[in-house]
């Protein structure tokens, strides 16, 4: 799979880059006013785009001020990643 280094979302073009290091149980982390979503390159691709998808909803609310919870996040998330939706095609590595 050719993954994205950049997406875009609701109207930005945010860049997506490997996390400099895992601390704890984090895979992934959304810095929306930097435009910006970190996933852990060692991730399988499966679990790289899931990972991705749950970002990207961070990156809606934040964007938004909807202040959802991070069991809402997961939950939006997860039933996106199951309903099988697709990433865009663009650049990548």
């Amino acid at each position: 799979m050719k993954r994205l280094d950049s997406i875009p979302i609701c109207g930005h073009l945010v860049k997506i880059l490997p996390m400099a290091e895992q601390a704890d149980d984090t895979v992934g982390y959304c810095k929306s006013r930097l435009e910006e979503i970190y996933i852990c390159p060692e991730l399988p691709d499966d679990q790289w785009v899931e990972i991705l998808f749950h970002e990207a909803t961070h990156f809606i609310s934040d964007t938004h001020g909807l202040g959802l919870t991070e069991e809402q996040v997961y939950s939006l998330s997860n039933g996106f990643y199951s309903m099988g939706l697709r990433l865009p095609e663009g650049r990548g590595k």
